[in-house]
């Protein structure tokens, strides 16, 4: 829960850095401002999810892949992609 937010200068978040972010530790927002402009905040760090990659996607084909390859035989499978031939 953020308790207040606090507008400091870039000079001043430099020389200040540890006690901003315990700060940050305690609930507050830090946003940083260049010439009273804000272009950044210093905010609590989040974990995100790793990504998730596919084998199927790192694979180099080195041949062309046919629709049957990709669909198999399955007649009511290629009825749904291609209707009655």
């Amino acid at each position: 829960m953020l308790l207040s937010m606090k507008t400091v200068n870039i000079y001043d978040a430099k020389t200040q850095f540890s006690k901003l972010v315990q700060m940050v530790q305690e609930g507050e927002r830090i946003v940083i401002a260049k010439a009273g402009v804000p272009v950044a905040d210093l905010t609590p760090h989040r974990e995100t999810k790793p990504r998730v990659t596919f084998d199927v996607a790192k694979r180099d084909f080195k041949q062309p892949i046919s629709d049957d390859q990709l669909m198999g035989d399955d007649p009511d499978i290629q009825t749904m992609f291609y209707g009655d031939r």
